[in-house]
């Protein structure tokens, strides 16, 4: 019963974890680091990581799922006027977003093949998960000092450039949100369109990640599902309070309130490290 229990109490708190913090610029994969040593789980849990990471992705597509489904019929209204001989971009600014949302994933994708056997090895140290973080906290501190801009078109030069943001992020510490949004931000376009472009950019970076490690869920005991199904409602419900919240934040133009709380976590963890080893 102690075991069970246990179980119970890691994979929800691990859930909530995820949901809070994968939209939340504070890097959902720093505090998951966190999560697993405090737990005294010292070996990277990426497939259980990727199964949180669903969760959120349940979350973001109900959160914006009318975006979505205006995105899918702007793209198939694309498809069919190419089909035609004709312009798919004429009239159809959903098919232009989504041809800059496959621009920006594809740097992303790119830096995740190449270095991701290098990226998986940084899991383990809490230490540089714990530098990562207060770098986020610099980098989210920054747009306080960047002029409000209500440009709401996205360029292709920004879409690159945000993709390349997202691909940093795949480093433990550094948040996808908060590099995505700070992209868009230092390129001068309105938060609320950095924000909205950095939320959807999200869905297919999650199920990339999840592709890959797809191959790894037959080894799941069957015992073990339960909890991690836990662990995806969990950090599906506590992920769309994260967008909200965000959203609001974003609105008001207070991003940079979260470095804040990066910059604390990121000292007390390398604190705490600190002590320990000595």
């Amino acid at each position: 019963m102690t075991i069970m229990l246990h179980a119970i109490v890691y994979h929800f708190i691990l859930g909530a974890v995820q949901g809070l913090t994968e939209f939340l610029p504070v890097s959902s994969s720093a505090h998951l680091v966190f999560a697993h040593h405090f737990f005294g789980v010292t070996e990277p849990q990426l497939l259980h990581d990727v199964i949180l990471h669903l969760g959120t992705l349940a979350a973001v597509v109900l959160f914006l799922w009318r975006d979505i489904l205006r995105l899918i019929s702007g793209a198939w209204r694309g498809v069919v006027a190419m089909l035609s001989g004709k312009s798919p971009f004429a009239g159809n600014d959903d098919f232009a977003f989504a041809v800059l949302l496959v621009a920006a994933t594809v740097p992303t994708a790119l830096m995740g093949v190449l270095l991701k056997d290098r990226i998986e090895s940084l899991f383990g140290s809490v230490q540089l998960v714990a530098c990562a973080l207060l770098v986020t906290g610099a980098l989210l501190f920054a747009t306080k000092y960047v002029r409000v801009s209500a440009v709401k078109k996205i360029s292709f030069a920004d879409a690159l450039l945000i993709g390349i943001a997202q691909g940093c992020a795949i480093c433990p510490g550094i948040s996808r949100s908060g590099s995505t949004i700070s992209a868009g931000i230092f390129r001068r376009l309105d938060p609320f369109t950095a924000a909205r472009f950095s939320f959807l950019l999200s869905i297919p970076a999650i199920l990339g990640a999840a592709a890959v490690e797809a191959k790894k869920l037959s080894g799941v005991p069957s015992g073990d599902l339960p909890y991690f199904a836990l662990g995806f409602v969990a950090a599906c419900l506590f992920g769309y309070i994260s967008l909200a919240f965000l959203t609001r934040m974003v609105k008001q133009f207070r991003l940079y309130y979260f470095s804040f709380y990066c910059w604390a976590v990121g000292a007390a963890v390398l604190a705490i490290s600190f002590i320990r080893a000595h």
